[in-house]
């Protein structure tokens, strides 16, 4: 996830449940904020969740938009490099774990 933050460009799509803040995915992505890049996060949200995690909070202090749907499921990451999306589709959160 790491070299797939590092070596694509321009906007990039994030979607999952958890996004803790002392994953090394996430700490990347806040560092492409910094960079300038836009990062949309896609996230559950289905009421029942009422607390942000550390890690989408950051990220939001950072710049990054957050967006919630309810019943979702998946994960992933969506980038461009040399001007073609690609995209990686995984069953894992953003932790450390």
């Amino acid at each position: 996830m790491i070299k797939f933050i590092q070596e694509t460009e321009g906007d990039i799509k994030v979607f999952a449940w958890k996004f803790d803040h002392e994953s090394d995915v996430v700490l990347k992505l806040i560092e492409a904020l910094k960079k300038g890049r836009n990062i949309t996060l896609i996230v559950k949200n289905n009421g029942k969740n009422h607390e942000i995690s550390l890690g989408l909070e950051k990220l939001a202090q950072n710049g990054a938009k957050i967006i919630g749907i309810p019943y979702f499921h998946a994960k992933g990451i969506i980038s461009s490099k040399n001007c073609k999306k690609q995209a990686i589709i995984m069953t894992s959160n953003f932790e450390p774990a």
